[in-house]
């Protein structure tokens, strides 16, 4: 959520119409996306999962890697990093962030910048341990 809250406090506190406004079209004008593209959007992160399940249990890992420690399946969490994660993080980082980089820095740097902050941002994921085991 911070991607996003981020955005939405700065275009908010911004008082800039044109920049509200090209934030709504970005987010609403669903004509931009061709359908094929939006199928495509959808469909390979899914083939992703389904490889690297099917790839992670050819390599003899256990089927319940793929549960919570509560007991709970991969339904939610899939639902969580397909769809809310995404659109709350693109939102931020290209509804807001990339355009202001390039407005001040040009491609290069923007695109160099905004990997620094990308990595930065994720960095923290490092640190998670592989699943947790309960006997």
């Amino acid at each position: 959520m911070g991607p996003i809250g981020t955005t939405l406090f700065l275009i908010l506190t911004s008082r800039c119409a044109a920049l509200e406004k090209d934030f709504k079209d970005r987010l609403f004008n669903l004509r931009r996306v061709r359908p094929v593209y939006a199928l495509i959007a959808v469909g390979v992160p899914f083939i992703v999962i389904g490889l690297s399940i099917t790839l992670s249990l050819w390599l003899g890992q256990l089927a319940d890697q793929f549960q919570f420690s509560g007991g709970s399946h991969l339904l939610p969490m899939i639902i969580l990093a397909l769809l809310l994660a995404p659109i709350c993080e693109e939102t931020g980082w290209h509804g807001y962030g990339v355009d202001s980089l390039r407005a001040k820095a040009g491609m290069m740097k923007a695109t160099l910048l905004f990997a620094a902050l990308w990595c930065g941002w994720h960095l923290p994921l490092v640190l998670v341990n592989g699943p947790i085991r309960t006997s």
